[in-house]
């Protein structure tokens, strides 16, 4: 089993998944990419999913010195998930300097059979997204490319802006969002949401873009408070 993390927002949807390569799962991922990734979403985490081998249901020393440290740099407490085979728990801690609580968990939640899946895959994660189109889209006086893809049965949408002061190409912003759609190095460039297919790509790409928008602190200043509009034939691009 591999070592693999999911981000949940506050209102319960998965924001980031990621594996960690040739590691196995003990506890939560501990580096740069994850402190980032928690950062970058502080404004709408909830908390983090994570595995544990079967059996081990409860967070290890290393996870509660890394819950501690991530809690006191957002300056607020979250919820910690942990999978561990068909044991599912969550742990909290009340107040300030008190101890750690786990409770099991009951019921159906959607991403946990992700994560578990996750975890038993050889690949990184991003290595298997169907690639489906592109949608450009205008952001005030700046521009955005989305590239748009789905990894089972999960939406992802990657993004390259281009500001009002740039002037690259819609060509050039396909390969960047492409590049980000694929490559696990890009995650903080990428949203993802459940997939449904009786609704467009386009207007599942904005409302996941425009919902990742909201909160997040990692978007540019020259993109805060502007209306987010796809263009262009049919209100996007197609792949040409």
């Amino acid at each position: 089993m591999r070592e693999a993390v999911i981000l949940i927002a506050l209102d319960g949807r998965p924001i980031i998944r990621r594996q960690s390569d040739g590691r196995t799962a003990a506890s939560i991922p501990d580096d740069g990419d994850h402190w980032r990734a928690i950062w970058e979403n502080r404004a709408r985490l909830a908390g983090t999913a994570h595995l544990h081998p079967p059996g081990c249901p409860r967070p290890s020393q290393e996870d509660r010195t890394t819950f501690e440290a991530i809690e006191k740099a957002l300056g607020r407490r979250l919820d910690w998930w942990i999978i561990s085979g068909d044991d599912v728990t969550v742990t909290h801690r009340f107040v300030e300097n008190g101890g750690w609580w786990t409770f099991p968990v009951y019921g159906f939640v959607p991403w946990i059979e992700t994560l578990r899946q996750l975890g038993n895959e050889e690949d990184i994660v991003g290595a298997e997204v169907e690639f489906k189109r592109f949608v450009h889209v205008k952001i005030g006086d700046g521009h955005a490319t989305l590239a748009v893809g789905v990894e089972n049965d999960v939406l992802v949408v990657s993004r390259a802006l281009c500001s009002p002061k740039d002037q690259f190409c819609r060509r050039t912003g396909r390969k960047i969002a492409q590049h980000r759609l694929v490559h696990k190095d890009a995650v903080r460039y990428r949203t993802l949401r459940p997939y449904r297919e009786d609704v467009s790509l386009v207007e599942q790409a904005v409302a996941a873009i425009e919902e990742d928008r909201r909160g997040n602190q990692a978007w540019p200043r020259w993109t805060q408070g502007e209306k987010l509009e796809a263009v262009g034939k049919n209100a996007d691009v197609p792949n040409a």
